[in-house]
């Protein structure tokens, strides 16, 4: 009688499920929120800039939270040093300028539902 080997998956070294879900994660939720603004933005008038704010406050909160609960400083070691906040900096104004083009794209799509 032969016996069957047993098949054990092998333990991956990286987050990969856990970074697509978090990817894909994201996409969904950012879906939501253009089709969300669309909505706020034709029929309530709600302004574009306001949209911007709003998200960034409930991300800031959010991420905010999270840094509390698992014990990271909120201004670590690695920000005290001035080139990599100078980057910090760049980068961030970088992601605001390109995430205010696309709550203004999101303004300019014609939509049919609303």
């Amino acid at each position: 009688m032969i016996e069957k080997e047993e098949v054990v998956a092998p333990k991956l070294k990286t987050n990969t499920t856990k970074a697509v879900l978090a990817m894909n994660g994201y996409a969904i939720s950012n879906f939501v929120y253009m089709v969300l603004s669309k909505i706020l933005m034709e029929r309530h008038s709600v302004n574009a800039v306001d949209l911007m704010l709003v998200r960034s406050m409930v991300s800031f909160v959010h991420s905010f939270t999270h840094m509390k609960l698992v014990g990271i400083e909120f201004i670590g070691e690695e920000l005290r040093d001035k080139q990599t906040f100078r980057t910090l900096f760049a980068r961030s104004i970088a992601g605001t300028i390109g995430f205010a083009g696309l709550v203004f794209a999101i303004a300019r799509i014609p939509m049919g539902f609303v």
